[in-house]
């Protein structure tokens, strides 16, 4: 069958002008029915024809069922038949089609495809009434399959629509900013494990997370290693001074400092580096681009113990490779959608994040500030450790000692302890 012969056979007006006495009385029902969309109805004027109603009815089914939200259903005739039938017979309005119908239609055909129906479920002619349908696909021998099918078929599609800028995408961790909402909702969705309870990602949950990310930049943070935890998952907003496990039972500063130490860091520094980028998706998508100099500011101010706490693991890469910038090397974005963590190889090593701004360096000469053991702060690069040495030389002794061709002179060497 030709593509053009599809779509005359799945638009329901090319039937119903076939029908003068069906389009007659979806004329009537249509007259009667107060929950059609205002919109489209005023467009007809105070006297439309039957033909007028039939062609606002084909366009408002169609576009109903190809936007659907676990699928497009556009293309099945059977269904618009069915739901025009019953229609005209007033077994329901618009609102209870688009709210429960076309959900029915939806679980009863994935039930088909796989292979679940019982014999007495699988013929769809035997439906009369919506009531009917409903009863077959809340049967509780069907609940899990269910469950299972809107899941995945509503990631797939949020998975589609969504835009997102990736910052991190290591061994451990996964970070990333959302844009909308296909991508607040498929991130916290994503992969095995706990899913997160916030508002922004929720199946109603599209306003809200446009809201917030109107508002300033959500930064979204999955631990690979502990998805199955509530803490497994951050969802953090400066704007609203909120930084959130998965059920959100925390807002808290402490316990993101404590669960990822250094992390705040390496955040604050692909964002900086990636400012020009999400300035531009911002302008994109809300109209107003985000002030990035002052959405770090706020990340620092907000969430204090996260960017003042510091990885010892981080620390011992200090003697690294000299000419590394100490910035994170984000994930380029591909054709203005993120990528996401199943499809990436996990990153060689994690590099050490700058104290970002950090004070201009100085030499080391005008640095002697205190001698003697104690802790000392070394600052090179960009690059912060906090350490305990014998004296301001045996700080720089190891140092030098760890890395031969590192220049001392622009090592700023503060006893603080």
């Amino acid at each position: 069958m030709k593509i053009h012969d599809i779509i005359t056979e799945a638009n329901i007006y090319r039937k119903l002008e076939k029908d003068p006495q069906k389009l007659k009385m979806l004329w009537v029902a249509m007259r009667h029915d107060g929950t059609l969309p205002i919109a489209s109805m005023g467009r007809l004027g105070p006297r439309p024809t039957p033909e007028q109603m039939g062609q606002t009815w084909s366009e408002l089914l169609d576009s109903t069922l190809a936007n659907a939200p676990t699928g497009d259903y556009s293309r099945d005739g059977k269904f618009d038949d069915w739901l025009t039938k019953l229609y005209i017979d007033q077994d329901f309005n618009w609102e209870d089609l688009t709210g429960q119908a076309v959900d029915a239609l939806a679980t009863w055909k994935a039930l088909s495809n796989r292979g679940v129906l019982d014999a007495e479920d699988k013929d769809f002619n035997k439906f009369r009434s919506l009531r009917l349908l409903n009863a077959v696909v809340r049967k509780p021998k069907y609940a899990d399959d269910v469950k299972r099918w809107k899941e995945a078929a509503m990631i797939e599609k949020m998975k589609a629509a969504r835009e997102d800028l990736v910052l991190i995408d290591d061994e451990r961790f996964y970070v990333a900013v959302p844009f909308n909402y296909g991508a607040c909702y498929y991130l916290g969705h994503v992969g095995n494990g706990v899913i997160p309870t916030w508002c922004t990602g929720s199946s109603t949950g599209s306003t809200w997370a446009e809201n917030y990310i109107r508002d300033g930049l959500m930064i979204m943070v999955l631990d690979k290693t502990n998805m199955n935890d509530v803490n497994g998952k951050f969802q953090i907003h400066a704007a609203s001074g909120q930084i959130r496990n998965s059920n959100q039972s925390e807002n808290s500063d402490e316990l993101f400092a404590t669960l990822f130490p250094g992390l705040m860091k390496r955040i604050v520094a692909a964002v900086n580096k990636n400012a020009t980028a999400l300035e531009q998706l911002s302008l994109k998508n809300t109209k107003r681009p985000y002030n990035i100099p002052s959405e770090i500011d706020r990340l620092k101010a907000r969430f204090p113990l996260s960017w003042q706490s510091v990885n010892p693991e981080d620390e011992e890469q200090m003697d690294g490779d000299d000419e590394d910038d100490g910035e994170e090397k984000p994930k380029a974005k591909k054709k203005g959608k993120g990528t996401e963590p199943a499809d990436v190889a996990p990153a060689a090593a994690e590099p050490i994040e700058p104290e970002a701004p950090a004070e201009p360096e100085e030499p080391a000469a005008d640095n002697a500030e205190g001698d003697g053991p104690g802790e000392y702060e070394l600052i090179h690069n960009g690059v912060r450790i906090v350490r305990r040495f014998n004296s301001r030389e045996d700080a720089l002794t190891q140092i030098l000692a760890r890395n031969p061709t590192i220049d001392v002179n622009a090592v700023v060497v503060r006893k603080i302890g």
